[in-house]
């Protein structure tokens, strides 16, 4: 029997197949449940349902049941898939912990986060920084205690490519056994560093992306709007206003960086040479004017969708709205009641609970909504916002309707034409 304490949550695993178990034991840096905190536990027992000689389909059976099947509905082949099932389920289930797609690393007490999409090089990353002497707490799996800020340490292990593993003159250190497709599976020894027990409190937030096309890497300061939708992009526990406002005073409080690199080790050098600092300064960007929605995304993933919106541009990708077709000027828009608003620093930030979408709009955005309050057409829109300020009607009636149309194609925004009709 194998247990596991995956953020507090007790799993015991049982299986009459050693390769089986062995599996598992190859994800994980620990197995121990001795400082499981949450009164939840469950037993998964493990067995052959199907084999053709070369090929296993395994069944798992819970206790309680159906723990997996809410969010891993596919058949179980290998250990390595049970863990995947398992990671999704402590995303899913635990709520104490606020997590983000995300690393963790900590070094002398202080927490870095680096919350990212997929393929941005989190992992990537986070290896080189272990191999720099910084203790690893996740490459996958941020956990922030809401109340203390202090981060969780989540014991899987690292997965890398091969060719990552080549850049960080690892190739030789890995074993070959552990593996899934192309990626390795890592321990923190195997990188000369080691996991870290968790507790310390988040101290700066570091967005990497991955760039090929640039030379070696730049740490510089980000907007904080940009900080704060990386952050809600790549959360798993944002379900209305409180996880919301959390996520904002977050941002607004610790220091914020991106990280370009397109080599991860002098992109390691760069954050070791920033925490070496007695004192890490918030040299955070405040946010700057900009026009209409430049930044919106669907959350809800770890494969995440962003799109970056210009504002001379119309959102025609968007499927499942029909407001896209419509006749513009005289359509009667207002936004969804259920939508949350928050004004953050210059800018606002649309949040929408059922969809768990967001978007950053500008203050002249923020005037067309609430303008748009289901009883004025798009034209009077433009021409109560023209009269104000002093200008053609034309040229903002443009701005107006691209404006409500790429909110509408989000679906932060309902239609009252029919009904005033």
């Amino acid at each position: 029997m194998l247990e596991l304490n995956l953020l507090g949550r007790r799993v015991w695993i049982r299986s009459p197949s050693d390769q089986f178990l062995s599996e598992i034991k190859c994800c994980y840096e620990y197995v121990d449940v001795h400082d499981a905190t949450e009164d939840w536990r469950a037993s998964l027992l493990v067995d052959v349902s199907a084999s053709n000689g070369r090929n296993t389909v395994w069944r798992v059976t819970t206790d309680p049941p159906n723990v997996l099947l809410r969010v891993w509905p596919w058949e179980i082949r290998s250990g390595y898939d049970l863990c995947t099932a398992l990671n999704q389920w402590v995303v899913k289930s635990v709520k104490s912990l606020h997590i983000f797609h995300a690393a963790a690393v900590v070094f002398r007490r202080r927490t870095v986060l680096l919350p990212a999409d997929t393929c941005c090089g989190k992992s990537t990353l986070a290896a080189a920084l272990v191999q720099k002497g910084f203790d690893l707490l996740s490459d996958e799996i941020g956990a922030v205690d809401t109340e203390t800020r202090e981060v969780a340490c989540y014991p899987r292990r690292i997965f890398l490519r091969r060719d990552v593993l080549e850049a960080l003159g690892l190739t030789s250190n890995v074993s070959e056994t552990a593996h899934i497709g192309p990626a390795r599976i890592v321990s923190p020894e195997e990188l000369n560093g080691r996991h870290a027990a968790g507790n310390d409190p988040l101290t700066i937030v570091i967005c990497p992306r991955h760039c090929a096309a640039r030379a070696g890497a730049e740490l510089r300061p980000v907007e904080r709007k940009y900080a704060a939708m990386t952050m809600l992009r790549n959360s798993y526990s944002l379900r209305g206003h409180r996880e919301l406002d959390w996520i904002l005073s977050l941002v607004k409080e610790l220091p914020c960086f991106e990280l370009e690199f397109s080599d991860a080790v002098t992109a390691s050098e760069l954050v070791l040479e920033e925490m070496k600092s007695d004192q890490i300064a918030n040299r955070s960007l405040p946010s700057a004017p900009f026009l209409a929605i430049r930044h919106s995304t669907r959350l809800g993933s770890p494969s995440l969708e962003t799109r970056n919106v210009s504002s001379a541009q119309l959102i025609s990708k968007t499927q499942g709205s029909d407001l896209q077709v419509r006749n513009a000027i005289s359509e009667r828009l207002r936004l969804r009641p259920d939508i949350i608003i928050r004004k953050f620093e210059e800018d606002y930030i649309l949040y929408d609970p059922r969809d768990r979408g967001a978007a950053l709009i500008d203050v002249c955005a923020a005037a067309v909504l609430e303008l748009a309050d289901g009883t004025r057409t798009t034209e009077e829109i433009s021409r109560k916002i023209a009269t104000t300020i002093g200008t053609g009607e034309i040229n903002i009636q443009h701005q107006v309707m691209r404006v409500l149309k790429e909110l509408a194609s989000h679906g932060f925004l309902e239609s009252l034409s029919t009904a005033v009709a």
